[in-house]
């Protein structure tokens, strides 16, 4: 059998837990690239020492490891300094999620512990499913989007890039969450959010720009 291994950007707490997941579901990590390391991770070096020997690595796979807050841009500039290099990236899925066969799956995609993906939901490329959250059919959640734990999107949703929605929040059925929008920790939003907005509370209100 083939050994499939894979490569993480980022060294976090979010880089433990993906690395916890892929070695549950069959994956060698072979470390973690970042300026520094981590506990219990292998540290390979920083992006200038990958720079230098990529050619070593590229039959492998790699995965952008990093979480982040709102409104902070690590994750999109790593990929804007790595997908011209044509890497292969891997979705690691914990193997206690639920993912339908008929769900369609870019990749760089992380779905965590106990997280479900159901019928005719579309995930962009690098989304991020965190712990135990629910994408309901038919939703779809462009490039970027990070879901976090126990977020709740009803069926039919659509997210827009790059939008964060925050641990524990609520989205209706059938609206639209704009590119680069926040959706605030433990809101209901009932109503679309347009781009960069910040939206919290329970009817969710817009609070602002969601960018820095």
């Amino acid at each position: 059998m083939n050994v499939r291994t894979v490569c993480l950007f980022g060294a976090g707490g979010h880089a433990r837990v993906v690395t916890d997941a892929a070695r549950l579901s069959n994956w060698r990590v072979e470390g973690c690239w970042a300026p520094d390391a981590a506990e219990g991770l292998l540290h390979l070096g920083s992006d200038a020492d990958l720079e230098r020997t990529l050619d070593r690595w590229m039959e492998g796979h790699f995965h952008v490891a990093v979480g982040g807050l709102p409104g902070e841009t690590l994750r999109r500039t790593i990929l804007e300094r790595w997908e011209p290099k044509a890497l292969t990236w891997a979705n690691i899925i914990h193997p206690t999620a639920w993912v339908s066969p008929r769900a369609h799956l870019g990749w760089g995609i992380y779905i965590g512990a106990n997280a479900v993906v159901n019928a005719g939901a579309r995930l962009g490329n690098h989304v991020l499913i965190n712990t135990g959250a629910i994408v309901e059919h038919d939703c779809k959640l462009d490039e970027g989007v990070n879901l976090g734990p126990r977020a709740v999107v009803g069926g039919g949703v659509h997210a827009g890039p790059w939008s964060y929605l925050a641990l524990g929040c609520c989205v209706r059925n059938h609206l639209s969450i704009g590119a680069n929008a926040v959706v605030g920790m433990g809101a209901v939003v009932a109503r679309d959010v347009e781009e960069n907005t910040m939206v919290m509370g329970v009817p969710a209100k817009p609070v602002g720009s969601a960018v820095r």
